[in-house]
């Protein structure tokens, strides 16, 4: 009874999960049901419920590390989107994709390999490279344009990544 008992919990946490759908977890879900119901060792009961919730685990994690992969992706996306809004923050991201900040700040530097504020200032920067090529904008306008409300610190920033001012890249590439 109390073995039955443990694997309604273990079908609790698999449904949590969508894992029913999972042919073999639920086969060996099963499987598991019937051995518990007509073997009469104890150690291998819970031989077979070690392995399954092992297996079980496995799949969750698997879950979880795409789960990760798909908010890093959906960030990216938001950024692409929306980067021209100076207030765009993580934040402001973390809370449209309904996840934490702090969350969402560590799954972009594993995925990225960089933090969320140097990503985005990246894809500003390169929106700003495209501007200052193909318009005749001015500095300031550009700025706006990618997300900075200040030319100066835009200047600074570019300066910073791309190793010349905007100005002085746009002599270079003109």
């Amino acid at each position: 009874v109390h073995l039955t008992s443990i694997l309604a919990q273990i079908r609790r946490f698999m449904l949590s999960y969508n894992l029913e759908n999972n042919k073999s977890l639920e086969e060996n879900y099963k499987r598991l049901y019937r051995l518990i119901i007509e073997h009469p060792i104890l150690y291998k009961i819970l031989e077979e419920i070690t392995q399954f919730t092992s297996a079980l685990m496995q799949e969750v994690y698997s879950i979880q590390q795409q789960q990760a992969a798909s908010y890093v992706t959906q960030a990216k996306n938001y950024i692409d989107n929306y980067y021209a809004n100076y207030d765009l923050s993580l934040q402001t991201v973390a809370s449209a994709l309904g996840i934490s900040g702090n969350y969402l700040s560590t799954l972009f530097g594993k995925e990225e390999g960089v933090s969320f504020n140097k990503y985005l200032q990246h894809v500003r920067i390169g929106k700003s490279i495209a501007l200052l090529s193909t318009t005749v904008n001015t500095i300031q306008e550009i700025a706006l344009q990618c997300g900075f409300l200040d030319a100066n610190y835009f200047s600074k920033c570019f300066k910073k990544v791309i190793g010349n001012t905007p100005k002085q890249y746009r002599q270079q590439n003109a």
